[in-house]
């Protein structure tokens, strides 16, 4: 069910449409066990939004590493490769250089150029933490106060990371915000586990919590901002039916304004394109059509119009006038 809520609801919606611009991303590898680096640029449901692949994995030639990308707004990535995880920051117009080594027999990195802080936060973040950079996950049958104390642990030990990494090497602004919300969209998440669970919860579970990211302003792309959404606004809504696509679009158009609301109409259109059901085809093509009165970035006006071309050329209906 979440993987399909996902669908409805990732895009990095804060960010003004920029020209596509290139990013140059390269670096020489001292660490003679590394055999690959990989930039996983966005999330399976959502591949498609900034016309990037899945992941990217790094051209190699010897020792050296090289990856380009096109880009039209700044989001966060991630690093990965055998033995370590980051979060990065990419901004349209990068160019960024990196050094591996191996160091205790784990790879260490290091990133230089124009906003090489926005990557190495991710990469001190995890020389800290480890894999335990990631919340932790209910487990069923867990009781759940002894989950929301262990929660509790885990954001209190992260929260003061970023401000005390941005005071020593500090990050783009954008960078900065999204490292911020996206580690209190995780404690949201991590709260909402033992109802995914369906865990009785205790009374007063959900009080004093150390985190209240906006619910109304999708602050970026990742899976705990996109699981947060979801659950709020939708599993967890009683008037909403997640297959409904007018009673979503009501939902949408009425609750949301500004960029959010642009992404989240956008998000959904496409959601329903891509399940590719005609039985809602017509409602699907007037909201597509109503959509131009509210989606002004072109980013998503071209996720709407390249969905809904498919969807009329894979389920042959082609209505004049679109």
């Amino acid at each position: 069910m979440m993987k399909n809520i996902a669908a409805f609801l990732l895009a990095l919606c804060p960010f003004a449409t920029l020209f596509a611009q290139n990013v140059h991303i390269s670096g020489t590898s001292r660490d003679s066990l590394l055999s690959f680096i990989r930039f996983e640029t966005g999330v399976p449901l959502w591949r498609d939004f900034n016309k990037q692949p899945y992941a990217v994995e790094a051209e190699r030639k010897d020792s050296n590493y090289r990856v380009a990308l096109t880009v039209e707004k700044p989001f966060g990535a991630r690093l990965m490769l055998i033995g370590m995880s980051a979060r990065l920051f990419i901004t349209p117009g990068d160019n960024i250089r990196f050094t591996v080594e191996r160091i205790n027999n784990k790879p260490h990195f290091r990133f230089t150029g124009k906003n090489a802080a926005n990557y190495n936060y991710g990469v001190a973040l995890f020389n800290r933490f480890g894999y335990r950079v990631e919340a932790p996950n209910y487990g069923r049958g867990q009781a759940v106060d002894s989950f929301r104390l262990k929660l509790d642990w885990w954001y209190d030990a992260q929260r003061a990371f970023p401000d005390s990494f941005q005071r020593q090497t500090p990050m783009t602004a954008n960078a900065y915000q999204y490292f911020k919300t996206e580690l209190a969209y995780a404690y949201q998440m991590g709260l909402c586990y033992p109802q995914f669970a369906k865990a009785p919860l205790p009374e007063g579970y959900f009080a004093n919590q150390k985190a209240r990211p906006d619910l109304r302003r999708l602050d970026h792309l990742s899976y705990n901002s996109i699981d947060v959404f979801g659950f709020h606004h939708v599993l967890a809504n009683p008037k909403i039916a997640p297959d409904s696509l007018g009673q979503l679009r009501q939902y949408v158009l009425t609750q949301f304004s500004g960029p959010t609301r642009e992404a989240m109409l956008s998000i959904l259109i496409a959601a329903f394109a891509k399940k590719q059901q005609s039985w809602y085809h017509d409602e699907l093509l007037q909201l597509a059509a109503e959509s131009k009165r509210y989606v002004k970035d072109t980013t998503y006006a071209d996720y709407i119009r390249r969905h809904i071309n498919d969807y009329q050329f894979r389920t042959k209906h082609y209505p004049p006038g679109y």
